[in-house]
């Protein structure tokens, strides 16, 4: 019996593997590439976790591979408000420096207050894709 459970879950967890994304790609449906173990990792962070409606926000996004920043990868974020989903930067992207680092800020007064605002951000680089997740939440 226990066995048959072990199986059950393996083929379960196996269905939630995602296939490979196209950076170019614009929806809210793409799913995340990069996994921990592999040579290369993803990491998000917002400038401000509770940023004031109306204000600035800034998403950092870092690309390493085996510990070290990769530069020139290029990154933009697609931003899930709950009327509508934005990219930033509108075009073209923001490009990795020699720590791995690039940002996009944008204004954000689409947010709801006190309604948390997912933000996909994605890398681009030498023919792969990776991707991460943050968030933050307007207040008053």
């Amino acid at each position: 019996m226990r066995k048959n459970i072990l199986i059950l879950f393996v083929v379960l967890l196996s269905a939630c593997v995602p296939d490979p994304v196209d950076p170019t790609i614009l929806t809210s449906t793409v799913t995340p590439t990069s996994r921990p173990g592999q040579e290369y990792q993803a990491r998000a962070w917002v400038s401000d976790e509770e940023p004031l409606w109306d204000s600035t926000q800034t998403v950092f996004g870092k690309l390493t591979k085996g510990g070290e920043g990769v530069a020139g990868a290029q990154m933009y974020s697609i931003v899930h408000y709950r009327s509508a989903d934005r990219r930033w930067p509108e075009e073209g992207f923001g490009t990795t420096g020699s720590d791995g680092i690039a940002s996009v800020s944008f204004g954000i007064m689409d947010a709801d207050t006190d309604s948390a605002v997912s933000v996909d951000v994605y890398f681009a680089y030498e023919g792969k894709t990776f991707h991460e997740v943050t968030s933050f939440t307007s207040r008053c």
